[in-house]
């Protein structure tokens, strides 16, 4: 690689340091070590590459519809087989969005057997405090964006079609479908929240859909689903796929003990 991707973070004699700074969560940073001695300049060595984990949040235990159950580890939710399906089951996260940039990604562990093309919505919610007292978690027959009780911005990943009960901009021309992607089980459904720019916008399998809404401007989002079918889905944590790699960084090492490789 040409010198020029890296930035240099250390020059020294010492074996071990502390590099105070705040990495960005999911992004992929590449580090590398060079020692140079009385006898000559060693070569680099093979880039190790450092990922900052997402402080990954959960399905929240009680904001969610009766029909849906959680896994232990509340990661995995589903339908309850017993329960009608007449009505939208909402489920949400366990943590709200204030600020900076988020990715999250929702695998479907089983898409059930309807055929029908509205059973399945990722996206958020606007999570005022107001909003938070309506919403009916429980017994709630909505899914996201479709009317004031789950007020909020949805893909339906099944359909290509968006849902937006809250003012921002609705990017596909009106009547035309936002993504004419064909999931089925085992895909995975990505959405970028990027409240600063006040834009949320979708993936399929790593593939950038572009830019569903913008002018979002909230205070607070809050992730979620939600389904009208007997399927099963799982919160993942990838390093986004829409980032480039971040500059990457240079351990130089002068120790005279230290041998030339």
């Amino acid at each position: 690689m040409d010198n020029e991707e890296y930035a240099t973070i250390y020059r020294g004699g010492e074996t071990k340091f502390t590099w105070k700074t705040e990495l960005k969560y999911v992004t992929v940073y590449k580090f590398r070590v060079q020692v140079r001695t009385t006898e000559g300049v060693g070569c680099w060595s093979t880039p190790v590459e450092v990922v900052k984990a997402h402080p990954a949040f959960r399905w929240h235990s009680q904001w969610r519809n009766l029909r849906i159950e959680l896994s232990q580890d509340r990661l995995s939710a589903w339908w309850a087989r017993s329960l009608s399906q007449k009505y939208w089951a909402t489920f949400a996260c366990d943590k709200q969005l204030e600020m900076g940039v988020h990715y999250m990604e929702v695998e479907i562990v089983d898409l059930g057997k309807s055929k029908s093309e509205k059973k399945l919505a990722v996206g958020a919610i606007d999570c005022t405090k107001e909003n938070l007292r309506r919403i009916d978690w429980q017994f709630g027959k909505e899914a996201i964006g479709a009317g004031v009780d789950m007020p909020g911005w949805a893909f339906h990943p099944i359909s290509g079609v968006l849902n937006c009960s809250v003012g921002a901009k609705c990017l596909p021309v009106e009547g035309k479908p936002y993504s004419d992607i064909h999931i089925q089980t085992g895909d995975r459904i990505g959405m970028l929240l990027d409240m600063p720019a006040g834009r949320i916008s979708f993936f399929c399998n790593g593939q950038d859909l572009g830019v569903a809404f913008e002018d979002v401007v909230v205070t607070s989002l809050l992730p979620a689903v939600s389904l009208r079918d007997k399927i099963e889905v799982k919160l993942c944590f990838p390093p986004p796929p829409y980032v480039k790699r971040a500059p990457k960084f240079v351990i130089h090492s002068g120790h005279p003990s230290i041998s030339t490789p």
